[in-house]
């Protein structure tokens, strides 16, 4: 059985718009490094993104394919045909990631990398938009509100972002990695995923910078906790600053009640 959020539509449109964003911002990233020539950050990035591709938008697919559009089919045989070419831009995006993963294993971030990444974006987007409009009757015309940092139609990314809107919000992943990497481990104790949260850190008026967690079903819930912006990037400095593991800790309480509360609320739907 999929879950609720599957068959709601503004509740499925927050989920690929929060996947959508990170993986634009991190891509972006990504041309950028390798433009400077950081080839240990773009290797870095590369990772990022591919966890983030598995771990987002794939898994979303899997969920989709194993139990929505089966349901879906069963309703309304009449969708065979968007749901078999819906099914097969799924396709599409595993083929390209594992492209992008023996292309690292055999010669690092070398040309084609960034490329496919971006082609992954473009082929995602166009896939949410039709699935929202044929499966779940969207209103949301193809605009630029739903993709605010759309791509150039020669597939690469636009180069002229301003470097304010990186800074002003940027995944965790990317700005802390430390932290991050602390994040999930405790995720993990608590025998949740990455994918179960999003968070990013953003500037703030009233605090240097404050870190930004959506979590729940379809990220829908939302807190902010103050964090130094001297925060420690290495993870042994991180594991030894009690305020940051203090702030930590809450998120991923917060995360694993708001998982369990849907988890119950799931279990007592009728189907």
């Amino acid at each position: 059985m999929s879950g609720p959020s599957l068959n709601q539509r503004d509740a499925h449109h927050a989920i690929h718009q929060a996947a959508f964003r990170e993986a634009e911002q991190l891509t972006l990233l990504l041309r950028q490094a390798l433009r400077a020539g950081e080839q240990q950050q773009a290797l870095q990035l590369a990772a990022l993104l591919i966890e983030h591709w598995q771990t987002r938008t794939l898994r979303h697919a899997d969920a989709e394919e194993a139990g929505w559009y089966r349901e879906l089919l069963t309703a309304r045989p009449e969708l065979e045909a968007d749901v078999t070419a819906l099914t097969r831009d799924h396709e599409l995006l595993r083929i390209l990631l594992a492209e992008i993963q023996g292309i690292l294993s055999a010669r690092g971030v070398a040309s084609g990398v960034v490329e496919r990444f971006e082609a992954m974006l473009l082929l995602n987007g166009i896939h949410s938009r039709t699935e929202e409009q044929r499966l779940l009757g969207d209103e949301h015309t193809d605009t630029q509100d739903d993709h605010p940092n759309d791509h150039q139609a020669d597939g690469r990314m636009d180069d002229h972002t301003p470097d304010e809107t990186i800074v002003a919000s940027m995944p965790l992943a990317v700005a802390r990695p430390a932290l991050y990497e602390r994040l999930v481990e405790l995720l993990r104790q608590r025998g949740l995923n990455p994918a179960d949260l999003l968070v990013e850190l953003r500037d703030s008026a009233e605090e240097p910078v404050v870190l930004h967690v959506a979590y729940g079903q379809a990220y829908a819930q939302t807190m902010e906790w103050p964090l130094r912006d001297d925060a420690p990037d290495t993870v042994a400095e991180a594991n030894a600053t009690e305020a940051v593991e203090t702030v930590l800790l809450q998120v991923a309480e917060a995360c694993e009640r708001a998982t369990k509360a849907d988890y119950h609320v799931r279990m007592r739907t009728p189907t």
